[in-house]
């Protein structure tokens, strides 16, 4: 089957499952919360490694004060 063919079998499927050519469906939408909220969890893993640098400078200043 030529390129050219692949291409437009595509765009029908894809004109097929959405609305003005958006893949718009439940597994799309499913899809995009769960990135969402594995990158809410990645910045909460962020936020926890900064929390624990902090403590790791809390604790130098300790040694610093009772040096």
């Amino acid at each position: 089957m030529p390129l050219s063919r692949k291409i437009l079998r595509a765009q029908l499927l894809i004109a097929k499952y959405t609305d003005e050519g958006t893949l718009d469906t439940p597994l799309t939408d499913a899809t995009a919360w769960l990135g969402l909220a594995w990158l809410g969890l990645a910045w909460l893993g962020l936020a926890w490694l900064g929390l624990g640098w902090a403590g790791l400078g809390w604790l130098g200043l300790g040694w610093v004060g009772l040096g």
